[in-house]
């Protein structure tokens, strides 16, 4: 479960539990059940201690894996202290564990939740053996539904970072993976390159053939540079007919060698009808303090340079072409 998808819900969750509450609170105040009264206000305020919390920028898991035994616990009192008729509470506890914690995490605390709300009605033991049997249930369900959506969240995630085209990581993949390599230029002190490749004249590729052609010849090229690749290195549609890679344990001239490889390997792709395609490339290392955007523009002039030099080529980043150029 990602940070912000929890944050959501273990937020929601405890605002919705903290205006649930709040009537059933003054509700048994007003009959002077004053345990149950208690209990549900002090379930409130620690539910608005992690609202605010959350708000300041705290950790949303911590604070849910709180929020859930909170509520769990509570409900297992509730039981205890009205018998059968609190047994209600328990139901939506358990239903809203699956949704605001980790999946085993979520199923651990029901188990717990299960076998000590049983217990709390052990007294009446035909009405035990039903909650416990339908407690089960509703967890068994609960996992197995919470580990589908699991799943086809993630594969959600991961379709988001692909080029549906040619199936290497898109624009926003390649926004995710430069902080990170960043970090790690920063942490560690690895040596970090980006390589901005071009199609060179695409337009005419689309203009004398067509657009199908065009994204084929694309496909061909995005899985010539994909085999190219050492292991460490991964690649990006930036757009359009512009491919970036991003190099990890690559110098300069490290990267310069492998878009040198790259770009000689093109010359030679043949599709179809399409023959002499070329790249041009601009490669720039990453150095300490750089932002992603001072990092691509980097690359980027190095890339209009090799263009302006007659296309075909590799340029790499200099600061004297920086300042030609700007």
């Amino acid at each position: 479960m990602d940070n912000g998808f929890q944050f959501k819900l273990t937020y929601l969750a405890g605002i919705i539990v903290v205006l649930f509450l709040l009537p059933f609170a003054v509700y048994h105040g007003y009959l002077g059940n004053w345990p149950i009264a208690i209990l549900i206000c002090l379930i409130i305020a620690t539910e608005t201690v992690f609202i605010l919390h959350m708000r300041r920028g705290g950790s949303s898991e911590w604070a849910a894996h709180v929020v859930s035994a909170t509520y769990t616990l509570g409900s297992i009192f509730v039981v205890h202290t009205l018998g059968a008729p609190g047994t209600y509470w328990i139901y939506p506890a358990i239903i809203s564990n699956y949704y605001i914690l980790p999946r085993t995490s979520a199923l651990a605390i029901n188990v717990l939740a299960i076998i000590f709300g049983s217990a709390a009605i052990s007294h009446q033991p035909e009405f035990a053996v039903r909650l416990f049997a339908t407690l089960s249930i509703i967890t068994a369900f609960g996992y197995v539904f919470s580990r589908l959506v699991s799943k086809q969240r993630d594969e959600l995630a991961r379709l988001s970072l692909i080029d549906p085209l040619t199936l290497v990581g898109n624009r926003r993949a390649l926004d995710e993976q430069l902080p990170k390599a960043i970090e790690l230029k920063s942490r560690h002190g690895w040596r970090v390159s980006a390589i901005m490749l071009d199609v060179d004249h695409f337009k005419e590729v689309n203009d004398e053939h067509d657009h199908h052609t065009g994204d084929v010849v694309l496909k061909a090229i995005a899985d010539l540079i994909r085999k190219r690749l050492r292991k460490t290195d991964s690649l990006y549609r930036y757009g359009g007919e512009e491919f970036v890679v991003v190099a990890l344990h690559a110098s300069q001239e490290d990267a310069e060698h492998i878009a040198e490889d790259i770009r000689w390997n093109i010359t030679r792709l043949a599709v179809g009808k399409v023959e002499g395609v070329t790249v041009s490339a601009g490669v720039a290392e990453l150095q300490l303090n750089e932002s992603p955007d001072e990092w691509i523009h980097k690359t980027d002039l190095a890339l209009y340079e090799a263009k302006k030099s007659g296309r075909n080529r590799v340029c790499g980043y200099s600061l004297k072409l920086g300042m030609e150029i700007s």
